[in-house]
């Protein structure tokens, strides 16, 4: 898709769950960068030096871990407007392949520590990032939070996704418009 339709460059949006006791629902979090906490690799020796010890969601020969935003894209969304009322604030972004519930979060702490503390996780973002970032094309992602860190997003998912898109469709707009595509 990159190739075929000369992207210049991604900005992913979408929704997440709060990692963080002070994120609420409506909050908008900037990927600062995106990890993938279900790389798992750290039991993984190599032949030819057996004493390096991967680390979660590090990609072995790789070493690729985290895959940061682009400095311009970051800084542009940053300084874009949003709603005065919704809290806007960057950080590590998680991505793993599990809808995760409170319970869930609460037993996965020690990942969350091993992956650097992220804001929020999500299940998309990193794969995303890791494309964007082996064809060298400029990524941000946006996430709207859609559960605390004790709650839980069935509540009325479809109509928060109306309201996320709102909140950060602002932001998508202005680094669309700011940006220097090449």
């Amino acid at each position: 898709m990159i190739n075929l339709f000369d992207v210049k460059a991604m900005i992913f949006t979408g929704v997440a769950g709060a990692l963080k006791t002070d994120l609420n629902i409506g909050d908008i979090v900037i990927a600062s960068g995106m990890i993938n906490y279900d790389m798992d690799v750290t039991a993984f020796k190599l032949p030819w030096d057996p004493t390096y010890q991967h680390k979660r969601g590090e990609i072995p020969f790789l070493s690729w871990r985290e895959h940061k935003a682009d400095d311009t894209l970051l800084e542009l969304a940053a300084k874009a407007p949003h709603p005065d009322a919704v809290p806007c604030r960057s950080g590590l972004i998680a991505s793993g392949s599990e809808f995760l519930s409170a319970e869930r979060k609460a037993e996965l702490r020690p990942v969350w520590e091993s992956v650097d503390n992220p804001e929020a996780v999500e299940m998309e973002g990193a794969a995303v990032a890791q494309i964007c970032r082996a064809y060298s094309v400029p990524f941000l992602a946006l996430r709207a939070i859609s559960d605390t860190l004790t709650g839980d997003a069935n509540s009325d998912f479809n109509a928060f996704c109306d309201q996320a898109a709102d909140n950060v469709w602002p932001i998508v707009a202005y680094v669309v418009r700011e940006y220097k595509f090449e």
